[in-house]
């Protein structure tokens, strides 16, 4: 099995960190979890209990295109989104995956009250975060 995570924002030049679960033994469970949230084991159902309800909507046209849910937060620190993907090694219910940014993605987005802006993965990746901080929070 292949779930993907990927987390976008402002680490250092707008660097981008994906990862999957064929990289296990390089990179760490944590990473793969996000404010209770973890690819491969939570519902898209309980992403929508924690964020608010959310239409899924197909990322691409094409047969078995994942589906996502995106949720958005403005502070005074400027807004933060939240995508949350599934496919079908999720059986398009389980979370394959998870992107976090100051970059509004395409489609829809949700509003939410919880401050998307002040989330990290489990092994505290976050937004705004500088590269040396990166750098020790996911060894690859």
């Amino acid at each position: 099995m292949k779930y993907s995570s990927c987390l976008l924002g402002t680490v250092l030049l707008a660097s981008a960190l994906c990862t999957s679960v064929s990289l296990a033994a390089e990179v760490p469970p944590q990473t793969f979890s996000i404010n209770n949230a973890t690819v491969g084991v939570t519902a898209l159902a309980d992403v929508q209990k924690t964020y608010g309800v959310a239409e899924a909507s197909r990322v691409s046209r094409e047969d078995e295109a994942d589906v996502r849910v995106c949720y958005a937060h403005s502070s005074p620190n400027g807004a933060s989104f939240l995508v949350f993907e599934s496919g079908p090694m999720g059986g398009f219910k389980q979370i394959t995956g998870f992107r976090i940014s100051i970059l509004r993605p395409s489609g829809n987005c949700v509003s939410t009250k919880i401050d998307i802006g002040t989330l990290k993965t489990g092994n505290g990746i976050r937004l705004g975060q500088g590269l040396v901080d990166f750098k020790k929070a996911i060894s690859v």
